[in-house]
């Protein structure tokens, strides 16, 4: 799915480039390239983000809210401000404690297929 990048040359405030709509998760790209992404993502209460198995690993802040994120088999409360590195290779589970804006940056280093990182 495709999500509209910030535009160049611009300021913007990062917690405002995303509003939350009801019972959805919502996404702004402001950066997609093949070399990796940084997005904000608006994620309604009790919404689940599932992601299966990346082969690198993604930076994850919350900007506004709590989010219990489940990594293999642990689990994390993450509130305002708190920052996690997902680890490449294992599943996910992000849920929407409460409202939830959150900064993912993914950068790809080209050693995804090898096991390097």
């Amino acid at each position: 799915m495709e999500h509209p990048e910030v535009a160049k040359g611009t300021t913007f405030t990062t917690s405002e480039i995303v509003q939350f709509d009801h019972k959805k998760i919502v996404v702004r790209s402001i950066i997609n390239r093949p070399t990796g992404n940084l997005s904000i993502v608006a994620i309604d209460t009790g919404q689940v983000m599932d992601r299966k198995s990346v082969p690198f690993d993604t930076y994850l802040q919350v900007i506004e809210g709590l989010a219990r994120l489940s990594i293999g088999n642990q689990t994390f409360i993450v509130k305002n401000g708190q920052s996690i590195i997902i680890p490449a290779r294992i599943q996910s589970t992000l849920t929407a404690t409460i409202r939830l804006k959150i900064f993912l940056a993914i950068i790809k280093t080209g050693n995804e297929n090898t096991g390097v990182q």
